[in-house]
């Protein structure tokens, strides 16, 4: 965890990252957050992503067992190479953001704006384990 100024802890989440030889691709798992309530930013060399899990009355429940923290989280992830951030593509579905960077000659920073995937449950459990998944019966 990370220290914030205000003296909470943020958190980090993992991350996924690929190069399919066109654009660098991002899945994180996000459970439980809405499109609006996570923030993706592209600097000249990092990918930005920030929000806050959320989670009523915690403080009050005695757990056996709290491996999946509340609060705010933040993930910063350096790029191997220049990315157009104008051109990028972030959908939200399933709890997981997939967020597509074009490769670029030089680095194009910019606010990533997250849609709701569009895309059925089948294309979102493809991008996100990498293969095709078999259909539900």
């Amino acid at each position: 965890m990370i220290d914030t100024q205000e003296g909470q802890q943020t958190q980090g989440v993992p991350v996924n990252l690929y190069d399919d030889g066109h654009e660098l691709v991002a899945v994180v798992p996000m459970p439980g957050l809405t499109a609006d309530e996570i923030e993706i930013r592209v600097t000249d060399h990092d990918l930005n992503i920030e929000g806050r899990l959320r989670g009523p009355r915690q403080e009050a429940r005695q757990y056996l067992m709290h491996e999946w923290r509340y609060g705010p989280f933040s993930r910063r992830v350096p790029l191997p190479f220049a990315v157009d951030a104008e051109r990028a593509n972030a959908t939200h579905g399933n709890g997981v953001v997939t967020v597509a960077l074009p490769k670029s000659d030089q680095p194009r920073p910019g606010v990533i704006r997250l849609r709701k995937d569009a895309g059925s449950h089948h294309d979102q459990e493809q991008r996100h384990a990498g293969r095709e998944a078999q259909p539900r019966r």
